[in-house]
């Protein structure tokens, strides 16, 4: 389901927890394919222009991992697909 900023933010810590970063940011952003799938996850997908950085900050304080599906900026519809491709 869709949640907003804050539902994600406050999320349990027991699910795989993702920050999508665009490649600009990505120089400490794991690639998605190195991340082990699970049942349970939750991906932050910022909006056209991306996540400002205290939005990073505070999903990164929350236990996001940042992940990067490489050099490419794709649409937030294209990003959420090739998340769920890249980790099957």
């Amino acid at each position: 389901p869709v949640a907003d900023f804050r539902a994600i933010v406050t999320a349990g810590a027991d699910e795989l927890r993702l920050l999508l970063v665009e490649p600009a940011l990505a120089a400490d952003a794991r690639p998605i394919a190195a991340v082990a799938p699970a049942a349970s996850v939750t991906l932050a997908i910022g909006p056209e222009g991306g996540f400002d950085p205290e939005e990073r900050q505070a999903l990164r304080e929350a236990g996001l991992l940042p992940v990067s599906l490489g050099p490419s900026v794709l649409r937030i519809e294209t990003a959420a697909a090739a998340v769920v491709a890249a980790m099957v």
